[in-house]
């Protein structure tokens, strides 16, 4: 779900509008860093026509997705290596998973999949949201890494189903890109992403917000003007709300 969401962080937080003395025409260092390590064939690149392969790791107990992507790990050779591990010590658990940790940290889009590490009994298995740029202050920083707890939080306690056609998953991380993106551009959302009730609380906000229903307090202002003893002198005397009081409570009945 998070790689869907993962161009918010990029859109929201952009900070890298120059490179190498050239004042560029995106905000982002996305696009930069997936240059830099993109080692894709012409076929994968869609230059040439694809030879369909299939690489599976696992059997019976191994769930299928999960298989599939430490499979795709393999696919190429590690983008950088070092030296002191490229023959590692097994004997020593940081060096004996050295190999597969440098293929998995290098392997990614905007989320990584981090198993649980050999040496830490505590830590579980991990999503690491990648795409934010560096902030100039420690407070934005602080901010986003709340914001993604928070979204992880959410995304798992309401069961949200933000999932898209990757292509559009695509097309959000490069519209998210583009000088100052955040006022000007409009990105792919699912319409339902919530259970029929979580949808309707959020029916609440999105229509609070966008100003087609009205707040309690411009509703209950609106009650008062439109009341036949209302005076126009500020002046909400014990009949008005009396009315005002029967209505809320037939409201609340409701």
């Amino acid at each position: 779900m998070q790689r869907v969401l993962g161009f918010l962080p990029i859109y929201g937080n952009a900070a890298s509008p120059v490179w190498r003395g050239y004042l560029a025409d995106t905000d982002c260092r996305w696009d930069v860093l997936s240059q830099v390590s993109d080692d894709r064939t012409d076929e994968e690149r869609g230059q040439k026509r694809n030879r369909k392969q299939k690489v599976n790791f696992g059997g019976e107990d191994v769930d299928p997705g999960l298989s599939q992507h430490i499979a795709h790990l393999f696919v190429r050779d590690p983008w950088s290596v070092v030296e002191e591990f490229v023959n590692p010590k097994c004997g020593e658990e940081e060096e004996c998973v050295y190999h597969f940790e440098n293929l998995n940290s290098t392997v990614w889009n905007s989320l990584r999949f981090k198993p649980p590490p050999l040496t830490e009994e505590d830590i579980g298995w991990r999503i690491e949201l990648r795409p934010m740029d560096l902030q100039l202050r420690d407070f934005e920083n602080a901010a986003l890494s709340i914001f993604a707890v928070l979204l992880t939080q959410t995304i798992l306690k309401y069961k949200l189903n933000l999932l898209l056609p990757i292509s559009k998953v695509d097309d959000n991380m490069e519209i998210a890109e583009k000088r100052d993106a955040v006022r000007t551009q409009k990105f792919y959302f699912r319409q339902t992403v919530a259970p029929e009730l979580i949808s309707k609380y959020f029916d609440l906000i999105r229509k609070r917000s966008n100003g087609t229903q009205l707040t309690n307090a411009m509703w209950m202002r609106q009650f008062i003007a439109t009341h036949p003893k209302y005076q126009h002198d500020s002046i909400v005397t014990d009949e008005i709300q009396y009315d005002l009081m029967w209505k809320i409570q037939q409201l609340t009945n409701q």
